[in-house]
């Protein structure tokens, strides 16, 4: 085989594995896997509402992928809840995301607390003074498109 043809190969191999991570379809190892997708505006575009509600009273670990405007950030839920007729699941986490598949976590704002991720396609974050000790903004009203993963 010409070494052309084997930088060619690889190049196609490169680019589908880069596709299939930057889609979603391959996320965080073999142990994680979509529940639920929604838009911006929390319509459903994948999965089922109530397979992630069912999967939470089960115990399952939650991550959730925002797509923001320059970036797709990945938070591990630090719990999860859902109202009574269970049209809404809400993450807290904490100021950490994960980049990608990685499961390594890095702070994303020193001074950010707990954020409210929800499925109608909202984030709500408070961020607080350096010292931590007073709220100096308090933001409900980003809706973004988040895809919902549970641990098997």
């Amino acid at each position: 085989m010409r070494r052309k043809d084997i930088v060619c190969k690889l190049a196609v191999s490169v680019f589908v594995i880069l596709l299939l991570l930057s889609s979603g379809v391959v996320y965080a190892g073999s142990d994680w896997e979509i529940a639920y997708v929604h838009d911006e505006n929390g319509q459903r575009i994948r999965g089922r509402l109530h397979t992630l509600v069912t999967a939470i009273k089960r115990g399952a670990g939650v991550k959730v992928m925002v797509f923001y405007a320059d970036v797709r950030q990945t938070y591990k839920a630090e719990e999860t809840i859902f109202t009574i007729d269970q049209s809404l699941v809400v993450a807290k986490c904490d100021g950490y995301a994960g980049l990608g598949s990685s499961n390594d976590y890095t702070l994303v704002e020193d001074r950010r607390g707990p954020l409210l991720l929800k499925t109608d396609g909202s984030v709500e974050y408070i961020t607080y003074n350096a010292a931590g000790t007073a709220i100096i903004n308090h933001v409900t009203d980003l809706y973004y498109k988040m895809k919902w993963f549970i641990n098997r």
